[in-house]
């Protein structure tokens, strides 16, 4: 299908459903729609009717009740209704109740001859539909009756900045793609809100001059810790209580809820006419992870680097990259992919952000499922010099110390609450084994690091871009909270919510009272001259590609000598299969000589299978244990091959867990195409770049406390001799089949007691007979995964000194250009047996098969000689092979990479905070 009639095929069902849904009933619920079409009575709103309506009979309906006097108030608590709450502070005196959606319970208040009206009220605070606010706009979890609403949030913030029209500023910046509205019977978009916090907020030149942090809360909508959070800090700060108040003359928060869709489908107004979904079934009546254009809004951004050609990069300079206007361009595209209607918001979003003059934080507020660890912290998926990647890891010593001392003890007393969550989890998903349950307050790492799997165009890694790159020049994270996440319909527990929320409202104080240090340095105590040897071929630059870049005429470029005219050539298939408890399913995937990609993305929506990928030999690519919607990242799997072998492949399901058969969605993906042209894929230009691996040279030097710490020569000027340098960095393996250079590298090693750091490729020369120290050739082996990491670290080697046990990502992969499913990523590896016989100390090994691959170690040379170190992968050169219309970056290296580089070459890198909790 072409994606023009993916896009007509969306306007056209939702049109269609919206034409037929005739009253405010919806079209498609079956026998679960009310045969009561008519309200029998006018004291019921209509918008309370609508809602009766269209949720399920065992539904419960948030009500306020509005009488003539308050003598009614003490007969309500005898119907029976739960959360029952009364106030006579409002005229007339009302009631909160949630009722039970059968005519049996409703029609008890028709005896009421002092009813006045029943209105639909979805809320924490019980009155909020009256404009009645006895304590707190937004009270604290213990005294809400449910999660936040949408239209409650929006009412609420206008009523903050009535009050305190100083503190607080509250814009609209575009709006979400909409549901269908079953009352309207039309699809209704909701506004996006940004909300700023800080002192003489609407004096917007001393606003600019403030360090800005940029804090996303509820991208996901089934994620709402940090909605629950950024609201109640608001009104905190506004009412002074707390900690971040006394900040906010050099400090200001931007709170940007970019999800509405994801947020209000869990009213009963709202339904996904694509996929036939009604109010009755968990996928319909509940909070959702995406918007109503079914995208996922945290891989929506322009980030550097790879881009996932099924997403929808949201770019509001359009077409040539370039800011034409105020607001949206008027050449974002409209083919192939229809940005304005599909990603609305992310084009509001990125093109009001940037409108920020000094951002110095950017963070993403998230939820996970299962975790030891109440609060993972992710660095963002982008370039960072090493003040800033040594910030971020500062910063989570910072936090970890204040969570500890804020929610520490509650954490501890209200363990039998999520243990509560867990096991009705485990239950619903039909799986037998325990689930955890945080008893840790933190952990910090890369997206690799704290989840296992990587991503591109997500809202933290595109905030950290460089402005010249389209981002915001932040320090972005993203934030993940334990149980905090939708298995079947997220039901609200005060308990676990006032927890979530305390240490998320910590967050946000914490980056208020957190100084950092911006004088940290990598320390040269020995004045260790250091040279990255420049093997050559390892600079790319936009003009190499045959696109147009930036602004520059597309005509022109097109007929620029280059012959080449790339166009994606994919194959789509989706398979639904069902797996009996104790029974296997095979799914078949045939790969043709010339496919260039194969990507297999699973989805489970019950039970729980083991998943298995074959090769067309038998031989297992990749398995996953226990698959479920609440271990798996995102809910879901994406598995990628490049370059498959012809043949068929197999995806084999297996259900051994429980009694209850797992219900899974498989859609693979085969491509035929070297290249994606931006303009064919995205209908973008090509942003322009020049990236090369010496990149990490000026950002190094910046880092060091010496004058000239690190230089770069060419392999032709280390045959000559390196009389001026102590350690020598090696990324790549040009030279390996010259004499003359292995034969300079020897006699710095072996009599002039030097370090050659061999990285990437250049790990290859261990493999050489000629090298000082060497290996069997078929010793050393490039692997293909899914991010460039350590895999299990040895906590007393030297080369991770001064970094935190949970750190094992040495490089981002993605914004060099590679894709970070299964197999995108180069890394290179030396057999643990034969590297320890010939001296090696291992600092980190990831277990392949049946050997074990060491990816980082030493190699002392005897007899006074230097020293072979051994990074599988540090510093890989970037690729042009994959789709990255918004640029490259030349190196990546993350703050465990720069680190165990500085202790490579005898530098004495910053300490970050530790723990033996992280």
């Amino acid at each position: 299908m072409s994606r023009n009639s993916k896009l007509t095929d969306r306007r056209t069902v939702l049109q269609t459903v919206a034409g037929l849904a005739g009253g405010s009933a919806l079209v498609g619920a079956s026998s679960d729609v009310r045969a009561d079409a008519e309200r029998p009575d006018n004291r019921f709103s209509k918008r309370w009717w609508t809602a009766h309506q269209n949720e399920p009979k065992d539904a419960l309906l948030p009500s306020v009740i509005l009488f003539e006097n308050e003598s009614a108030l003490d007969r309500l608590d005898k119907l029976g209704y739960e959360s029952v709450r009364t106030t006579t502070a409002a005229d007339p005196p009302a009631a909160y109740a949630k009722i039970p959606n059968d005519a049996a319970s409703w029609r008890k208040l028709l005896e009421f001859r002092s009813l006045t009206t029943v209105l639909y009220a979805p809320g924490a605070n019980p009155f909020w539909v009256l404009e009645h606010y006895s304590d707190r706009i937004f009270p604290e979890p213990a005294d809400a009756v449910d999660y936040v609403s949408y239209p409650e949030f929006v009412q609420g913030v206008a009523e903050l900045e009535n009050e305190h029209p100083d503190t607080v500023r509250h814009v609209h910046v575009g709006e979400s793609p909409g549901w269908l509205n079953v009352a309207s019977k039309s699809v209704a978009r909701n506004d996006i809100h940004v909300v700023e916090v800080s002192e003489d907020v609407r004096d917007r030149s001393a606003f600019n001059k403030k360090e800005t942090i940029v804090a996303s809360l509820g991208i996901h909508g089934d994620e709402r810790a940090g909605v629950e959070a950024g609201v109640r800090f608001v009104e905190d700060i506004c009412r002074g209580v707390s900690d971040a108040a006394d900040a906010l003359n050099d400090t200001a928060f931007v709170l940007v809820f970019p999800n509405p869709d994801g947020w209000v489908s869990r009213l009963p107004f709202t339904v996904d006419g694509r996929f036939g979904q009604t109010r009755f079934n968990d996928a319909g009546n509940t909070f959702k992870r995406n918007t109503g254009a079914d995208h996922d809004p945290n891989r929506i951004y322009p980030t550097v680097g790879w881009i996932n050609a099924d997403h929808y990069p949201a770019e509001p300079k359009g077409t040539d990259l370039s800011d034409d206007r105020a607001g949206t361009d008027s050449d974002v595209p409209a083919e192939p992919r229809d940005y304005e209607h599909e990603v609305p918001g992310g084009l509001g979003v990125v093109d009001h952000l940037r409108g920020y003059e000094n951002v110095t934080w950017a963070v993403d507020f998230h939820g996970m499922f299962a975790s030891e660890k109440l609060v993972k912290l992710l660095a963002g998926n982008a370039t960072f010099d090493f003040t800033d990647a040594h910030a971020i890891f500062d910063f989570a010593g910072h936090l970890e110390t204040a969570l500890n001392d804020a929610v520490g003890d509650i954490l501890s007393a209200r363990e039998d609450a999520f243990e509560a969550r867990a096991q009705a989890a485990a239950s619903y998903l039909g799986i037998e084994r325990t689930l955890p349950v945080p008893t840790d307050t933190l952990a910090a790492g890369t997206i690799l690091d704290m989840v296992g799997y990587n991503t591109s165009g997500g809202f933290a890694s595109w905030a950290s871009c460089s402005p010249e790159a389209g981002g915001l020049g932040a320090r972005g994270i993203a934030l993940e909270m334990a149980w905090d996440n939708r298995i079947g319909s997220m039901s609200f527990d005060p308990a676990v919510v006032d927890l979530q929320v305390q240490a998320y409202e910590t967050v946000f104080e914490s980056f208020a009272s957190y100084t950092g240090n911006e004088d940290i340095a990598i320390e040269n105590p020995t004045s260790e001259n250091v040279a990255l040897i420049d093997g050559g071929n390892t600079r790319v630059t936009a003009s190499d590609l045959p696109y147009p870049v930036g602004s520059r005429d597309e005509d022109a470029v097109a007929s620029g000598g280059s012959s080449r005219d790339v166009v994606s050539g994919i194959d789509a298939t989706e398979t639904p299969v069902s797996v009996p408890a104790d029974e296997q399913t095979t799914v078949p995937v045939e790969g043709e000589g010339e496919t260039h990609r194969l990507t297999a993305t699973v989805d489970a929506t019950a039970g729980a299978a083991d998943v298995t990928l074959y090769d067309p030999s038998g031989a297992v690519v990749r398995t996953a244990d226990q698959y479920t919607t609440a271990t798996a990242p995102e809910g879901r799997f994406v598995w990628g091959v490049n370059d498959p072998i012809a043949g068929t492949w197999e995806l084999e399901f297996s259900n051994e867990h429980g009694d209850r058969a797992a219900v899974i969605s498989v859609r693979t993906r085969l491509r035929t195409d070297q290249q994606l042209d931006p303009r064919a894929a995205l209908g973008y230009n090509q942003r322009d770049y020049d990236a090369s691996i010496t990149d990490v040279v000026p950002s190094y030097r910046a880092a060091s406390d010496a004058l000239s710490p690190v230089g770069v020569l060419d392999t032709d000027a280390v045959e000559l001799g390196v009389d001026n340098t102590d350690a020598m960095v090696v990324p790549t393996d040009t030279g390996i089949n010259r004499s003359r250079y292995l034969e300079s590298l020897n006699t710095a090693l072996t009599e002039e007691g030097k370090t050659v750091v061999l990285t990437d490729s250049a790990v290859r020369m261990l493999g050489e007979s000629e090298f000082s120290v060497s290996v069997p050739r078929d010793a050393v082996q490039r692997v293909m995964q899914s991010g460039i990491s350590l895999g299990t670290r040895n906590e007393d080697h030297s080369l991770l000194d001064g970094t935190r046990p949970g750190q094992r990502e040495l490089v981002r992969s993605s914004p060099l250009g590679y894709a970070t499913t299964a197999n995108g990523a180069p890394m290179y590896g030396v057999d643990r047996d034969a590297f320890e016989a010939v001296g090696g100390t291992v600092a980190g090994h990831y277990q392949q098969e049946d050997k074990a691959m060491v990816t980082a170690g030493t190699i002392q040379i005897p007899s006074g000689g230097g020293e072979v170190v051994v990074l599988g992968g540090l510093l890989p050169s970037p690729t042009q092979r994959n789709l990255h219309p918004f640029g490259l970056t030349g190196q990546s290296l993350t703050h465990l990479g720069y680190t165990v580089l500085a202790n490579a070459v005898g530098h004495s890198p910053p300490s970050v905070e530790t723990s033996d909790a992280v």
